[in-house]
């Protein structure tokens, strides 16, 4: 690696697709990459291709903690990260580990760019002495999220509503989908109309014979009859659930075994601007420390959304029905995000009537088995007490 010849990065060394993405489209073919030495290739110019360092240094925030690649926190160097198996580099070449060193620090140049233009590598110092982005952005939570959650417990919704309407409303565009007329979702309900025997044929064994909730009897429930809120709906206030799915409509509901299931079918009367949560793609986010900031609030929204939760706990769906409030007043008419029990989409639809119940769409599953997916979690064992019986 030449210090006095202009360093490159070609499309093989580049592991993460955003980052090959970006080297496919304003990369040119080189003599050679700097990395692995590989000849007329696809190859972006380190210093020089404007936004290749802030990427780099958004994925490492991605992927990693500042206690992960910063010495100063007890963690490697980050050309040591990078040297290894990991998910922005490929990296085999027999290169020098100075010279790797040399190469990914100026990968990585500026490591604390001018406010607002680029991203930040290190935390560096604040009001209170040196900082740390200590969690990934693929796992941070959202600070002024976790505030208006903690508020809401304390004031009323519309004290609240000013600066998230100037919060979202800049992020309008990033957010908007446009569900098109004849768009076709799923709802699903426990139960069905009706059960009785039939049969054809007098020497035929009788079966049984369901007939699914259909209509009205599966559509959103009227306002005067919604006691208590639901996920983003606020009581006496109904919406209508959707799924993009029959499957993810079924497993919303969290049947047990042996439950009837009715699923309908439901139609977009017109086109609908709705936000969508769920296509937050980190690709978009990856110019500045602000965009990244963007991000980590929509992606922690759409948890939110997402996470079913018991009504009384930390103030219950509060958080998400004042978010709920706040795309209804931005003039969306719904919002889409993610299932937590599969791979599909929700849409909440702020207005029912600009769906409609696809007439004979019914159908009804019985749910024969339920399966449940678990990890490890942290815990300890609590010193043995005698134990007392009263």
């Amino acid at each position: 690696m030449d210090e006095e010849h202009t360093l490159t990065l070609c499309v093989k060394c580049a592991h993460d697709q955003r980052l090959r993405d970006f080297i496919q489209k304003y990369g040119t073919a080189t003599t050679a990459c700097s990395l692995c030495g590989e000849k007329y290739s696809q190859a972006a110019r380190v210093g020089k291709d404007a936004g290749l360092a802030d990427i780099i240094k958004a994925l490492v925030r991605f992927h990693y903690s500042e206690f992960d690649y910063n010495r100063h926190w007890g963690g490697n160097e980050l050309y040591e990260i990078l040297a290894q198996d990991n998910p922005i580099l490929h990296f085999s070449g027999p290169t020098a580990t100075d010279a790797f060193a040399w190469f990914i620090e100026k990968l990585t140049e500026p490591a604390y760019p001018p406010a607002n233009e680029g991203v930040s590598l290190y935390y560096g110092r604040d009001g209170t002495g040196r900082g740390a982005f200590g969690i990934p952005l693929s796992r941070q939570k959202s600070r002024e999220l976790e505030e208006t959650r903690h508020a809401l417990r304390k004031q009323n919704h519309f004290e609240l509503e000013d600066p998230w309407l100037d919060r979202l409303g800049n992020l309008r565009q990033r957010l908007t989908q446009t569900v098109k007329n004849g768009s076709h979702y799923f709802r699903a309900r426990i139960g069905v109309a009706s059960l009785k025997l039939k049969t054809t044929d007098l020497f035929e064994e009788a079966k049984l014979i369901a007939s699914p909730y259909s209509g009205d009897q599966i559509g959103s429930p009227p306002p005067h009859i919604v006691a208590s809120g639901g996920r983003l709906n606020r009581p006496s206030v109904s919406f209508l659930y959707l799924t993009d799915t029959a499957e993810t409509a079924l497993a919303e509901l969290r049947p047990h075994s042996g439950h009837y299931v009715s699923i309908g079918c439901f139609v977009a009367n017109s086109d609908l601007e709705v936000a969508n949560l769920a296509r937050v793609d980190f690709g978009e986010f990856m110019a500045t420390d602000q965009t990244l900031d963007q991000y980590v609030l929509l992606q922690n929204l759409n948890r939110a959304f997402s996470k079913p939760v018991v009504p009384d706990a930390d103030g219950g769906y509060l958080l998400t029905q004042f978010i709920a409030g706040i795309l209804r007043k931005l003039g969306f008419s719904g919002v889409v995000f993610s299932s937590s029990l599969g791979a599909g989409l929700n849409l909440a639809v702020f207005q029912p009537s600009l769906f409609s119940y696809v007439p004979r769409s019914g159908t009804v599953r019985q749910v024969t088995a339920v399966s449940y997916t678990t990890e490890d979690f942290p815990f300890e064992h609590e010193e043995e007490k005698d134990a007392h019986y009263f």
